[in-house]
């Protein structure tokens, strides 16, 4: 089982890539990054701060849409691809 520190880190990635905390921040409706940083530090230092508790569901949703935006994207370049293709081959 992960820990919400791996979780975070792990959505961050997949979702925005190398410079994700402050993408992440904005999608979750933070103008700054700062707090998403408070969140990876070690517990008892002076800058961590505990995540919210609906944490994992807002970071759930966020990863369910982005991946129905994805196959909505990839479908569409599949519908194009398979035109053009099906033309290219009629001709």
């Amino acid at each position: 089982m992960s820990d919400i520190k791996d979780i975070i880190i792990n959505v961050g990635h997949a979702l925005y890539g190398e410079r994700w905390q402050t993408s992440l921040a904005r999608d979750l409706g933070y103008k700054s990054p700062a707090l998403v940083k408070a969140w990876l530090e070690e517990p008892g230092t002076h800058t961590y701060r505990r995540p919210p508790h609906d944490l994992l569901a807002r970071l759930y949703e966020i990863l369910v849409n982005r991946q129905l935006a994805i196959d909505e994207s990839i479908a569409l370049c599949l519908d194009t691809y398979n035109t053009r293709y099906d033309s290219y081959i009629k001709r």
